[in-house]
């Protein structure tokens, strides 16, 4: 798969930048591009497999799904010094270090970066307007389940990743949280743990 090259000069800039504060080296680009692949096709697999899931629920075959891009529940890098010093219990040796991870991707959108991810979603018809999505969460009571998804984070030397994602099937009616996955050596993607933030 193919992505933006601009996507990867900017995501090097910006580690390289962040490099200080977070006490990690700035990684090449060669680096960068498999991780951005890595990245790009779990959340991929992500998505696939919330969608087939929510689907599988009685009275939910013919739900319609959206799909969006949050940054929901990822620190800022203001409080990522406090988060690193006192982590809360999610966040364990495994899971910190994707963590800081997320917080340099916090504002890349994988529906606008990752071209595998467009073309499913054009293929598969789900809905992914935002002002069609904001008319529908305005609603008492929602015509769809809402997906949101961030820039998953990867460990190419652990082979582990890890994405914030949600699902809300109403104004208070949802979860959040981080999925932990591993890639295995065929590149599918199997689900470790989830650790939920929050439940409406």
């Amino acid at each position: 798969m193919r992505y933006r090259s601009v996507m990867g000069r900017t995501l090097n800039g910006i580690l390289c930048l962040a490099s200080t504060m977070l006490a990690s080296a700035c990684l090449k680009p060669e680096a960068m591009a498999m991780d951005r692949d890595a990245s790009c096709s779990l959340v991929l697999a992500h998505i696939v497999g919330r969608v087939g899931k929510i689907q599988s629920v009685s009275g939910f075959e013919d739900r319609e799904i959206a799909v969006q891009f949050s940054n929901f529940g990822i620190p800022t890098r203001e409080e990522l010094v406090e988060f690193s010093n006192t982590p809360p219990s999610y966040a364990d040796s495994e899971t910190l270090p994707l963590i800081r991870q997320s917080v340099l991707l916090r504002d890349t959108d994988p529906l606008k970066e990752c071209e595998n991810v467009g073309l499913w979603l054009a293929r598969t018809g789900l809905i992914t307007d935002q002002s069609q999505i904001s008319e529908i969460t305005r609603e008492e009571k929602w015509s769809a389940t809402v997906i949101s998804v961030a820039m998953p984070a990867f460990d190419a030397n652990s082979g582990r990743g890890l994405i914030y994602a949600s699902e809300d099937a109403g104004s208070m009616a949802g979860v959040s949280g981080i999925f932990l996955y591993r890639l295995e050596t065929d590149e599918s993607w199997t689900a470790v743990d989830e650790k939920a933030l929050s439940v409406s």
